[in-house]
């Protein structure tokens, strides 16, 4: 047995030298390969930028694992990442890009670079993350960069760019997406909700600043992963879907600045738990705020201003504590501002309220919002005094009350503000000293022009 052992030992030192060489070669080899393709990339960037960053840098004089923007793993010596993000270069990709056979992930953003996108990048199989953000690529996405393309990816980034067409189906090959960020391009079409929810992982969804039109299909229910929706300035028309309140994982939705109609569903939102950011801006919402919109205990910032909403604002929004941002500016609510009710909302900054039809008097209980840093109200109803409680809000940088029915005189207590940078006063029917108002020193608009102010 000790006789076995012995012969089978000076076989393995007599091979142990041959296979080190070999797999010394291999790896030298498998090295070159990696520098010729990115030499090939190098030779196809035309600035004279670019040549000046990779050109001195970029050579054969020195190991590619030392090259700028490169890093080689530890255990085959071989290219895993290329970053070559915001150099100024200008350029195509070559298929060359498709022999960087260990790549996990690559990164080419805030360039010039343009053409098609190389379909050989759907050979490099261990992918995991590629950014090709902030470029001039145009075009069509490629079908079959999809349809080749590995499941292993789980991040891609195609915003800023100018591709337009539709998302391709293929898109679906994309098991293990997570975060599919397509932006600021000119993609058009619906969206496809039943192809996306087929990538069952995915987190993060952004196709803000696109042409997308239509309705936001129900589909959309079914990525149950999703945590952020940006949908921002598109053409998406009609209702939220209800299938939306399936989400129980999204924290941000952002759906501002499209057509969208009918009543904000608040009883479906609900049931998003965790929902932390809601925009709903600048669409044709109409019909009143319902009081379901406080059981979004979550809520941190909800903008719907520049709608059609009318009615009053639910006392039920004193239950979201977590509240810091409101905007409801420019629609048509009116009533007295229920300064009672969102005093409760203990972490509120900024409140915007303005050209809507409140009316009443602004009671003192504004001055329990203490965390209020923004009050936005012109252009409404608003009579009575300003109160003399207003002077509790310490953090308080705007104050806009113009264009209102206030009368009486200001209080003094707002010369205290210190923090207080813009006030705009002017179109009320206001008077008194403005002696009390000397003492402060930062404001950078101060606008009393209309008002009717003694010496």
């Amino acid at each position: 047995m000790e006789r076995s052992l012995s012969i089978l030992q000076l076989i393995a030192l007599f091979l142990l030298p041959y296979l080190f060489s070999h797999n010394l070669a291999n790896t030298t080899t498998d090295l070159k390969t990696d520098e010729s393709s990115l030499l090939a990339f190098k030779s196809h960037i035309t600035n004279d930028s670019s040549h000046t960053t990779l050109g001195k840098n970029w050579t054969t004089k020195t190991s590619v694992c030392n090259w700028v923007g490169v890093t080689c793993g530890s255990r085959h010596h071989r290219v895993i990442a290329l970053d070559i993000s915001y150099m100024s270069l200008e350029g195509t990709i070559p298929p060359h890009i498709g022999n960087l056979s260990f790549l996990v992930s690559l990164n080419i953003t805030g360039n010039h670079l343009h053409g098609d996108l190389p379909e050989e990048i759907a050979h490099l199989h261990r992918l995991r993350v590629v950014d090709f953000s902030n470029n001039s690529f145009a075009g069509e996405l490629p079908r079959t960069w999809f349809a080749n393309m590995t499941g292993g990816l789980e991040e891609l980034y195609l915003n800023d760019n100018s591709f337009h067409g539709t998302i391709p189906q293929e898109i679906v090959h994309l098991s293990n997406l997570r975060i599919l960020d397509m932006g600021y391009n000119k993609l058009s079409g619906q969206i496809p909700a039943s192809t996306l929810s087929q990538c069952s992982q995915l987190q993060a969804l952004w196709l803000s600043d696109n042409n997308f039109s239509g309705t936001l299909p129900k589909e959309i229910g079914n990525m149950t992963q999703l945590q952020e929706f940006y949908a921002r300035n598109n053409s998406i028309t009609g209702t939220i879907p209800q299938e939306i309140g399936h989400l129980s994982n999204l924290r941000i939705l952002d759906m501002g600045k499209n057509k969208l109609s009918g009543q904000i569903l608040a009883s479906t939102l609900s049931q998003c738990s965790q929902l932390q950011a809601l925009w709903l801006s600048y669409n044709n919402f109409s019909g009143t705020l319902p009081k379901e919109i406080g059981n979004l205990t979550q809520l941190q910032k909800f903008y719907a201003g520049y709608n059609s909403i009318a009615g009053t604002i639910p006392q039920e929004i004193g239950h979201l504590s977590n509240l810091r941002i409101l905007s409801m500016r420019s629609n048509k609510l009116s009533g007295q501002i229920p300064a009672s009710t969102l005093s409760q909302c203990s972490q509120l900054q900024e409140l915007w309220l303005s050209d809507n039809s409140f009316s009443g008097t602004l009671s003192k209980e504004i001055g329990n919002i203490t965390q209020l840093r923004i009050f936005h109200a012109k252009v409404n109803n608003i009579t009575g005094s300003i109160p003399r409680e207003i002077g509790k809000l310490h953090n308080l940088q705007l104050l806009y009350l113009w264009g209102n029915n206030l009368s009486g005189s200001i209080p003094p207590e707002i010369g205290k503000l210190f923090n207080l940078e813009k006030l705009m006063l002017s179109g009320n029917k206001l008077s008194g000293w403005l002696n009390t108002l000397l003492i402060i020193t930062v404001i950078s608009l101060f606008d009393l022009i209309l008002n009717l102010l003694g010496n």
